[in-house]
């Protein structure tokens, strides 16, 4: 990992407090951080590498991310351990270049090795226009993803120009209309519908994409379970939690997720088998004197570790032993059946959903997180669940 080490800056002392000195039980004491005066961590058999990102400039009334990664690291590395924990390494930050352009050079590379090395990154921004380096860092994988967004609005809005910067209101865009195309699903978790323009919701349909309302989650947060469980990769803007719960944001929204469920939809995410990067941003220092969310923003963090570290093998393959399989016809005359799995330990489903013959783009079967529900619409109502129509149609869009 040496070859990125120039990426980086050793991070100040004082991010630890004098607790996390004294007390092995922190997350300090079993985490390998760079720190001034040290050596850069070696992360090759690390499981999960955290990566600060100093760039504020994607949204000018929200700038002072810029200084979020160090806020939360006094907070995070407080806490205590996790238990199972492995390895974990802190590179320290990535500072802003001279152009959003440059830091956007750093982060997808540093992103990039880390992936190539099958270690996580968890990113601390910094702006939300950092999670479209995030994303661009899979070009090489050659593979199709699906990502989610947690985020009270869906950053979709046109550039006037295609020359325009990246930036909070318009990464999305960027990602779904990125020339190297490898985007197969998008999910929005959390929006509110007054902040969005019919438009981009809209286009979200037409895409067969998804997008769930803030309302939905807070009936029942577990629907965002099988969301999370599909995900490659997750961006988690703190806009999507309301001003009176985690107010040091400028664009922090009256209504929203509680602290309490953003942390179930950062532990759902880190319990992913499949998801392999997870970027939190838009956190702003100069708006959080009590330190209260910095304190929310390290519990996230925590959550979505001890998830990560919580893994149990969920993904079905074709000879597992683990899973119960279900055949479901979804017509008198048998002519077309649904294939559910379940996995035996933990209840998850999974629904089979073909490709349809000759079309060599995608994987002939994708295995797609579900609910039980789903299986009861097909099993009980004879009908094909939402969840099924929605990807069998992107492989004839």
């Amino acid at each position: 990992m040496s070859t990125i080490d120039f990426y980086f800056t050793p991070l100040s002392t004082s991010v630890l407090e004098e607790n996390c000195l004294q007390d092995p039980f922190t997350l300090a004491q079993n985490v390998e951080i760079y720190l001034e005066g040290g050596s850069f961590p070696e992360a090759e058999n690390a499981e999960i590498a955290i990566i600060g990102v100093q760039e504020g400039r994607g949204n000018e009334q929200n700038a002072e991310t810029e200084m979020a990664p160090d806020a939360i690291r006094k907070q995070l590395y407080s806490l205590c351990s996790i238990a199972g924990m492995r390895k974990v390494v802190d590179l320290g930050n990535i500072r802003a270049g001279e152009t959003d352009a440059d830091t956007f050079f750093a982060v997808k590379n540093a992103v990039e090795r880390l992936l190539r090395i099958n270690v996580l990154p968890i990113i601390i921004g910094g702006s939300n226009h950092i999670a479209f380096a995030q994303y661009a860092a899979y070009e090489f994988s050659k593979k199709m993803l699906d990502v989610v967004s947690i985020d009270s609005k869906l950053d979709m809005r046109e550039p006037m120009l295609e020359t325009d910067p990246t930036n909070d209101e318009n990464f999305l865009y960027r990602i779904i209309m990125h020339q190297q195309c490898f985007l197969f699903n998008l999910v929005n978790l959390g929006y509110q519908t007054h902040l969005n323009p019919h438009l981009h919701l809209e286009m979200i349909e037409r895409l067969f994409f998804d997008a769930v309302r803030v309302g939905k989650l807070r009936e029942d947060i577990k629907i965002a379970e099988p969301h999370l469980r599909g995900a490659d990769l997750v961006f988690f803007d703190v806009s999507a939690i309301r001003a009176s719960e985690f107010g040091a944001n400028a664009h922090a929204p009256a209504n929203g997720l509680s602290n309490d469920e953003a942390c179930q939809l950062a532990r759902y995410a880190g319990m992913s088998d499949r998801l392999t990067s997870f970027g939190i941003y838009n956190y702003n220092p100069l708006l959080d004197q009590q330190k209260h969310s910095a304190k929310s923003a390290a519990d996230i963090l925590w959550y979505f570790m001890e998830g990560y570290f919580g893994r149990v093998n969920d993904i079905p393959t074709s000879n597992s032993q683990n899973f119960a399989r279900y055949l479901v016809d979804i017509d008198q005359e048998g002519n077309h059946s649904l294939v559910f799995k379940k996995k035996k330990k933990t209840d998850r489903w999974w629904i089979e959903v073909p490709a349809g013959r000759g079309n060599e783009t995608f994987e002939n079967i994708k295995m797609v997180p579900c609910t039980y529900n789903d299986y009861l619409v097909a099993s009980t109502q004879g009908e094909l669940p939402d969840i099924w129509w929605r990807f069998h149609q992107k492989y004839f869009v």
